[in-house]
């Protein structure tokens, strides 16, 4: 999977496009997939913050995370 295929499955679930972002955050309260040096990470972006920081070798490894992690929050839903 990659974030083309990752935000068609997302909008399918009813995942509000504010509950996410690719590459850098465009908002407090966001879940965030980027690329690094290496692989790819995943991120809650608060406050200026990074915290739940987890990375992977690959982008399908990333997306899957980050798809598991939105399907799961009710406050992600639109």
């Amino acid at each position: 999977m990659d974030r083309y295929q990752l935000r068609n499955f997302l909008d399918r679930e009813g995942i509000s496009r504010n509950a996410y972002a690719f590459g850098r955050p465009g908002r407090d309260e966001q879940s965030v997939l980027s690329p690094i040096e290496g692989g790819w990470t995943v991120y809650y972006w608060e406050r200026g913050l990074k915290t739940s920081v987890k990375e992977f070798e690959t982008e399908d490894e990333a997306c899957r995370y980050l798809f598991d992690i939105l399907v799961r929050d009710p406050t992600a839903r639109c």
